[in-house]
């Protein structure tokens, strides 16, 4: 609609010393029209995807900023998800029920009951990342089909290499620790 709009400013290093200055703001934008925009904009630069076989519904809304060295995190505003479905017919992946609300204040990210389903299967995650960049996240998925979202999100060279025919992954965990020593028990 006329009012939907986004925001988006981003500058990311890489190398020995990486870091992230993000600052996304929107109103409520709706996912079947930013996909509906995304599709019009691949069409006039002639590049064809599967994204003609998707569908989507609901929406976000965000007003955040993020500077990190990956060391240390400043923060700011939220981003929310509500609603949410996202179908990619080629794969078969239906993403459903998708809810999350991310909280950047105070220098602290939360991430408070995000949870989506994937082809009916749950996947929830919460917890925060502090701003010293310590992370205490749990995260439950029971049956994730993991040749469908490898199919999906896997990169095209590592498609090439190797076959995934089948599985799921169920999982129970809590991920602690510093951002570069994670460990999940």
């Amino acid at each position: 609609t006329d009012n939907e709009y986004i925001n988006l400013s981003s500058n990311i290093g890489y190398g020995k010393k990486p870091f992230i200055d993000l600052a996304l703001k929107s109103s409520m934008v709706h996912f079947e029209n930013l996909l509906n925009i995304t599709k019009a904009y691949l069409s006039t630069i002639h590049l064809r995807t599967d994204i003609d076989n998707m569908s989507a519904k609901g929406y976000f809304l965000s007003d955040l900023k993020i500077n990190s060295d990956f060391n240390t995190i400043k923060s700011e505003g939220n981003l929310i998800v509500r609603n949410g479905n996202i179908y990619d017919k080629n794969v078969g992946v239906l993403f459903d029920d998708m809810h999350v609300t991310l909280r950047f204040d105070n220098d602290l990210m939360q991430i408070k009951d995000a949870h989506v389903l994937i082809n009916n299967n749950p996947l929830n995650i919460e917890g925060k990342i502090s701003s010293n960049s310590v992370a205490d996240l749990n995260i439950y998925c029971n049956k994730l089909p993991l040749k469908e979202l490898y199919t999906a999100f896997a990169p095209k060279d590592l498609k090439n290499s190797y076959t995934l025919n089948s599985g799921v992954l169920t999982l129970d965990t809590k991920i602690s620790g510093p951002i570069k020593n994670l460990a999940a028990i």
